[in-house]
């Protein structure tokens, strides 16, 4: 039997929380934030992860209350724009995350990265001419972010169904960031996907596939990997549970009703 709550110190009991919450064990991580918070009333990375928790089992207003102390903690420190922006986009929350991203955009130093994220958010929105006056504003900047911006404009290509301009943008990003070694998982991932979506619609179903097979090879061994391949024993053994429980007399009826 674990500890109790209040006897774990500061590292055992933050190290539990994200454990539980990256596990899908939201109700469990809730209880570990909250007393977090009870510890430090100003912690935001504790109330944007109550925030995620609280969406994640369809409490949508408590997630809107946490998300809104940041909100208001981020007006005094502007560190706070991006992961507020990121929260904000997990519980789907659009326009506050837009919000968050327009207040950096002011800022010297987030400018290019907000004005890229504001992209990717209006995309989100289906606000596609947004989306497209955002990404012209963000120019090429960094080499991360310039990849970041020729991503999102790949995506707004195959939005407008311009797929064949979609597919050089997506091969030729691939190619550079393979080059250059510098792109992260997710990244590459995205990219595969993405592109898996764009060879779709052109009927090229074989490469899709292929592009699809990449960017799951992707996140082998990762923590994202592990908790889906839970997941999935998870629900296999639910539904196989269920599955030995049924008569031909128990599917007649349903088919009757």
């Amino acid at each position: 039997m674990g500890k109790p709550l209040k006897l774990l110190n500061d590292h055992e009991l933050l190290t539990a929380a994200f454990t539980a919450s990256k596990t899908n064990q939201h109700e469990l991580a809730i209880k570990h934030f909250k007393e977090a918070l009870r510890r430090d009333s100003g912690d935001p990375f504790a109330c944007l992860e109550l925030a995620k928790c609280y969406y994640a089992i369809d409490h949508p207003a408590k997630a809107k209350k946490w998300l809104e102390k940041v909100h208001a903690m981020a007006q005094q420190d502007t560190e706070l724009l991006l992961p507020l922006a990121g929260a904000a986009q997990v519980i789907r929350n659009y326009p506050a995350a837009i919000q968050a991203m327009q207040q950096a955009a002011q800022l010297p130093r987030l400018r290019e990265v907000a004005l890229i994220r504001q992209s990717e958010l209006f995309e989100l929105s289906n606000n596609l001419d947004e989306a497209e006056a955002a990404l012209s504003r963000a120019g090429s900047g960094e080499e991360g972010s310039s990849q970041a911006l020729r991503s999102i404009k790949a995506k707004l290509l195959r939005r407008r169904g311009k797929y064949q301009e979609a597919r050089g943008q997506l091969e030729s990003l691939r190619a550079d960031a393979k080059a250059a070694g510098n792109a992260g998982a997710d990244f590459q991932a995205g990219l595969e996907y993405e592109l898996a979506h764009v060879l779709d619609k052109l009927g090229e179903y074989e490469l899709a596939h292929q592009s699809l097979h990449t960017a799951k090879s992707h996140h082998l061994g990762t923590d994202a990997h592990y908790i889906a391949q839970r997941g999935r024993r998870g629900v296999m053994a639910t539904l196989s549970g269920l599955c030995e429980g049924l008569t031909e007399e128990t599917l007649q009826e349903w088919a009757d009703q």
